[in-house]
């Protein structure tokens, strides 16, 4: 036999439809060539108009994500790090103790005595609501209020800022079980702070005046949420006096919202004193013969003064009815 059977093909297929073809194909293996007819020429698999148009939606990807990235950490990476910060960082006001009152010879006629008040953080309050449900009839049951109350306190005093003053004046063995209940829900925040408490006996009641809750335009002036201002008496008319300055602590806190610890600590100011031209024996004096004299007589309304004859200084002044002062300083 002159040819060699086993001689390798050189140069190109003149047919190049050959069915059944696979590159990877040795002698020897068995082939099912009935499974791949669909194969019919030889070719790319992919044609390169595909292969282009997934190359651009691929880059056209990478590109958007690179394009946002660099918006989040450069334009607004100012922004979110201040978000985080204040997610890990919590700001308390430390209220400021007020100036007090005294007469000529140095008598106090008002103090500052300091109560527990319980806040809660709707916002940290649980999310589920079954849960919220438990926490809420937990805390009413506590606070021996009506779950109704409750709600409305929550419900008032969140729209006041981010947490709702729900009680003042807390027993301490109520306000102790609080603190322990808030490792649980950090929604709870008890805190201690002044409130004004007057002297009754002097019938000073309308000229002192009390303290009240701020107004939306209070609070556009520079006042917190849950600041207490001057609204009648002296109260309100020396109030940039006695107000003074509240002081910021800001402590670190975990995922919980429990406190860490300390970052920083600016004091409280306390506010300035007034020294009245009142005689506080005078004017307890005075308040008890016009009771004694609206009662013998059934005279309910009337108003007294006396004044210092060598300088017109007011040593007594009172009216009747009077009333408690001490009622606007607790809900």
């Amino acid at each position: 036999m002159d040819e060699n059977p086993f001689k390798i093909q050189e140069g190109s297929i003149r047919d190049s439809k050959v069915g059944g073809f696979i590159a990877g194909k040795h002698s020897g293996d068995h082939v099912d060539f009935d499974s791949f007819g669909k194969f019919e020429r030889l070719g790319k698999f992919f044609s390169e108009k595909k292969v282009r148009i997934l190359f651009l939606v691929f880059f056209s990807l990478i590109f958007i994500l690179f394009v946002r990235a660099f918006y989040l950490q450069g334009l607004e990476g100012d922004y979110y790090r201040g978000v985080a910060e204040g997610n890990r960082i919590r700001s308390d006001v430390i209220r400021a103790n007020r100036g007090l009152m005294y007469d000529r010879f140095g008598q106090a006629l008002v103090k500052n005595v300091s109560y527990f008040f319980l806040y809660i953080k709707p916002d940290l309050m649980p999310e589920d609501d079954l849960l919220r449900l438990d926490f809420t009839d937990d805390l009413a049951e506590l606070l021996e209020l009506e779950r109704s109350d409750l709600d409305q306190r929550l419900t008032e005093g969140s729209a006041k800022g981010d947490k709702a003053l729900v009680y003042e004046n807390l027993p301490y063995d109520l306000a102790i079980r609080l603190m322990i209940m808030s490792e649980k829900y950090p929604a709870i925040e008890v805190t201690h702070e002044p409130r004004r408490e007057y002297d009754t006996d002097y019938g000073l009641a309308h000229t002192m005046g009390y303290l009240g809750e701020v107004s939306e335009e209070d609070v556009e002036n520079g006042y917190n949420y849950h600041d207490r201002i001057g609204k009648t008496g002296l109260e309100y008319v020396y109030q940039d006096t006695m107000k003074g300055k509240n002081g910021i602590r800001q402590v670190e806190v975990d995922a919980l919202f429990r406190e860490k610890s300390i970052i920083s600590m600016t004091e409280p100011i306390e506010g300035k004193d007034i020294v009245l031209t009142i005689d506080a024996k005078a004017q307890e004096k005075l308040f008890e013969i016009m009771n004694d004299v609206s009662e013998r007589f059934d005279k309910p309304k009337m108003a007294a003064v006396i004044l210092d004859p060598k300088d017109g200084g007011v040593l007594a002044m009172a009216s009747l009815p009077s009333y408690n002062n001490n009622i606007f300083t607790t809900i």
